[in-house]
């Protein structure tokens, strides 16, 4: 029902939407079936799954910072080519986003800003270009990145000029739409052009299949007057 809506939308007023299908942690009882429905629904709409939940008391000791199913269900949807993004150092320690790269096999990072801990590993980020998705008003609301943070983390990611994206994370919760989240980083010090990288990034890290994506890079580009490269 929810392919079909997206579908009658890109229809009607040419909004392309496709879903991914979320894991949360603490119920990996309904992982496989996740993978499941994200396999038999891969041509009509689903382009991947995730993992979120509560990263609150993780400790970085310990030896696994998901549970063990997770890793196996992870890798079984990395063989069976569905893409993956991870929720991971959001409030949780940096080993959370390590973990997701090497044993989640993970594409993006959900949040992230925990990487920024480890410079070892926030320096292998940056070169292997791994995409962030950085929701600004959603981190300031669960702590994630308090009000007393001088430097946020989103600006250090455009100082950086990593790879990462905008987000308003749950619209119904954080009360912002993507229109409210880039007046935020304004206010913080980006500019026009960070946020016209941002939606690059965002556009060329999607995961939209081959063809579709470089049509909608296309579009992008050409809503902004670029050359395209």
């Amino acid at each position: 029902a929810v392919l079909r809506g997206f579908q009658q939308g890109e229809r009607d007023y040419g909004v392309v939407v496709r879903a991914l299908l979320c894991c949360i942690r603490g119920m990996s009882q309904f992982s496989e079936d996740v993978l499941r429905l994200c396999v038999k629904y891969k041509d009509q709409g689903v382009v991947g799954m995730d993992i979120a939940g509560d990263e609150e008391g993780l400790n970085p000791k310990d030896e696994d910072m998901f549970e063990k199913s997770t890793y196996e269900v992870f890798s079984k949807a990395r063989d069976l080519g569905v893409n993956r993004t991870v929720h991971a150092g959001e409030v949780g320690p940096a080993k959370c986003v390590e973990q997701a790269l090497d044993r989640l096999y993970a594409q993006r990072i959900g949040h992230g800003y925990g990487v920024l801990k480890d410079a070892n590993l926030y320096a292998r980020c940056l070169k292997d270009m791994v995409h962030f998705e950085t929701c600004p008003t959603s981190s300031i609301l669960t702590g994630a990145q308090p009000l007393s943070t001088f430097y946020h983390a989103v600006c250090r990611f455009s100082d950086d000029e990593a790879n990462f994206s905008i987000n308003s994370d749950d619209p119904m919760v954080t009360g912002t739409w993507t229109e409210q989240e880039y007046k935020l980083v304004q206010s913080w010090g980006l500019d026009e052009a960070n946020i016209v990288r941002c939606n690059v990034n965002a556009i060329k890290s999607c995961f939209l299949p081959p063809g579709e994506k470089e049509e909608m890079v296309a579009r992008l580009y050409a809503a902004y007057g670029i050359q395209q490269e």
